[in-house]
């Protein structure tokens, strides 16, 4: 519950900061900002969107990855697009293996247990024990 709590958090930090600094981009006076933003929004927020959720992927497979800190990873490729992508290729583990599957499925109540046993935990029903 812990984890969930903290990945909420990160993510509402993240979006929430990126926000942030959209809406102090709007109320910039330098032109080259004011640039980029028309075409943003003139391109009606498409690039915005895709980036936020190219941002949002990229928490996504650092939590499926179980990188630790996933959250310091969005915030470095919303601060440096380009290098953050490439450095978080260049350093992202391999996905953990899956466990082996040993339970077994109950023919009785169709739960999963594990063997060696004669009895299925769930149910009580006889089980073939192998």
């Amino acid at each position: 519950m812990k984890k969930i709590l903290i990945h909420i958090l990160g993510t509402i930090i993240i979006l929430g900061s990126g926000f942030l600094l959209f809406l102090a981009a709007l109320n910039s006076e330098n032109v080259l900002v004011q640039k980029i933003l028309n075409g943003f929004v003139g391109g009606r927020g498409t690039p915005l969107l895709v980036y936020f959720v190219l941002c949002m992927v990229l928490y996504i497979d650092a939590v499926k990855r179980k990188m630790p800190y996933a959250w310091l990873w969005c915030a470095g490729m919303i601060s440096f697009p380009i290098i953050g992508i490439v450095i978080y290729l260049m350093k992202r583990p391999p996905l953990p293996e899956p466990p082996e599957r040993t339970s077994r499925l109950c023919p009785n109540c169709g739960k999963y247990y594990e063997p060696p046993v004669n009895y299925c935990p769930h149910c009580g029903a006889r089980v073939e024990s192998e």
